[in-house]
Formats: C-alpha cells, structure tokens, sequence
C-alpha cells in the first residue's frame, strides 16, 4: 500500500528568540520505504532513536520570532498489523510531568479503542487529540 503524506507545524513565539535548538520527530518510520520526500529544513541533521523513529534536530543562530517545518512524501507501507506491544511499557510510567491523576483516568474512558482496526484506532486518536488538547 502507498500512502501520501503532508505534515506542517508553526510555533510562533510571543517575543523573538535566537539560539533555537530544536529536535523533531515527525517523519516516516524507519520500517516504511520513503519513495520520496520533500523537507522546508535546511542544515539539519537526523539520528534514529531507539524506537526507531527518525529525529531532526538544528539550530538557529538569528533572531526569529517564529519556526515552522513540513514535510511531505509517498512511503510503501506493509499491511497494517496490530503492533507488539512487549517494548511499549516505557509510556505507561509515571512521572512528575505525566501522573496518572483523573483527567487521563477520564480521557481513556472516552476513548473506547478496544475492537477497533489499527486505522480506526489511528484516525480516532488523532481526531480525539486534535478536538481536546491545547499546546501550552
């Protein structure tokens, strides 16, 4: 199966900034077969993390007061399968910044994915986090 993609963000900054490092996760997976891909980054460079997931990072030396960043391509993928689940543990801790308090308790009751597809799993969580999360 061939998929095409686009993906675009812009953070744009309540006062300029400079020495901007950033790094970004928005790419294929490494287990997908990228037949073509268009980035707007330039003097980036990538490593692939342990997840398998290939990272951007850079800097921006001058004064800006806003950073965007698309990417977009075909990639061959596989059929979709369930995904094993044995290394995926390490979202399900804890921490200062991620408790698991009531709110999160409330959002998962909400989400019913159980005998979804994974495409339907996929779609539902994105709309659901695109409805009720705010970036602060």
């Amino acid at each position: 199966m061939k998929l095409a993609f686009e993906y675009r963000f812009e953070i744009e900054f309540t006062k300029p900034v400079f020495n901007h490092f950033y790094s970004i996760r928005a790419l294929p997976h490494t287990s997908q077969i990228v037949e073509d891909l268009t980035l707007n980054l330039k003097n980036v460079g990538s490593y692939i993390d342990g997840f398998g997931n290939k990272t951007l990072f850079g800097e921006i030396l001058e004064l800006h007061d806003k950073f965007d960043y698309s990417c977009s391509g075909v990639v061959s993928l596989p059929a979709l399968t369930d995904t094993n689940d044995a290394h995926l543990g390490v979202f399900l801790q804890s921490t200062s910044l991620t408790p698991f308090c009531d709110e999160l308790k409330k959002y998962d009751e909400k989400l019913k994915l159980h005998g979804l597809s994974p495409e339907q799993k996929a779609s539902f969580v994105v709309s659901f986090i695109f409805e009720h999360f705010t970036y602060e």
